[in-house]
Order: C-alpha cells, then sequence, then structure tokens
C-alpha cells in the first residue's frame, strides 16, 4: 500500500485580490467566533507578508505572530492598526430578522430617495417591528 501525500489548505495562496480578501474577512466577522477572525487575519497579513504587515501597522513582527495566534487576545487597538496595514477598515450594519427583510428593502429604498422618515413609519402602521443589531464587518478602505 502507497503513501499519499496531502498538502494542507493554505487560505494565504489564495488571496490575491482586495475584493477577495475584503469578503475573506467579512466571513470571518460573520461567524462570530474570535479563533475564526484571527486565523482570517493572520492568513491576509501572511498573503500580504508578515515583516511589512507588522511595519505598516508599528508593530513589532513578533508581536503580529503573537497577536494572531489562535487563542490569543489582542487588543483592539492592535487589530486596528493591522486592519488599517491590509487596507481595509471595519464598518457596521444593521441586521433585521428574517420577517423584516422586506419592510428592510423598502427602508433602505426609501432611505436612498431621502424619504426614510415615511418608510420607518409605514413600517411600524404595518406592525413590523423595527428589531436590529449591529455587526462589524470589514471593507476595503478607498485611498
Amino acid at each position: 500500500m502507497s503513501k499519499t501525500n496531502i498538502t494542507p489548505f493554505d487560505a494565504s495562496e489564495y488571496l490575491d485580490s482586495e475584493e477577495t480578501i475584503a469578503a475573506y474577512l467579512n466571513d470571518a466577522l460573520a461567524s462570530g467566533n474570535e479563533d475564526v477572525v484571527l486565523a482570517a487575519f493572520r492568513d491576509v497579513a501572511k498573503a500580504r507578508g508578515m515583516a511589512k504587515v507588522a511595519a505598516d501597522a508599528g508593530v513589532q513582527r513578533e508581536s503580529l505572530y503573537k497577536s494572531l495566534t489562535e487563542g490569543a487576545k489582542p487588543r483592539f487597538e492592535t487589530i486596528l492598526k493591522v486592519a488599517g496595514a491590509l487596507g481595509v477598515r471595519f464598518v457596521t450594519e444593521v441586521i433585521i430578522a428574517d420577517s423584516d427583510e422586506v419592510v428592510a428593502a423598502e427602508v433602505i429604498k426609501s432611505a436612498k430617495s431621502g424619504t426614510f422618515k415615511t418608510a420607518r413609519k409605514h413600517a411600524r402602521a404595518e406592525g413590523e417591528s423595527p428589531a436590529r443589531k449591529t455587526r462589524r464587518t470589514s471593507k476595503p478602505a478607498h485611498a
């Protein structure tokens, strides 16, 4: 019986565009799992070059490795510096329960047209509850 060599999967090999990186980080953040988020930041930093990311973030390379290790509890300030070095930023978005999706679409549409207050009143008149929570996501920074 012959042995099969399997190469471990390395996500950093596939993070080759700004859009892919942003989507990857967004999905990691949406998971709500701290270790998944740290692993995603580590993969992106590896794809960009750890030494370069560390220098751009103003942290020591060894500190960057430690900060992005599974189980680490890096300071939020460090994560913000690393995000900036990676060319991404955190933004928030409203999360609306499934039953409110139609109302949410109307509110967004109305907000874009400048009639947001009317749409909110309409949602309340229809008996819809504007149950909302926020979450952090990252998107590419546009210079």
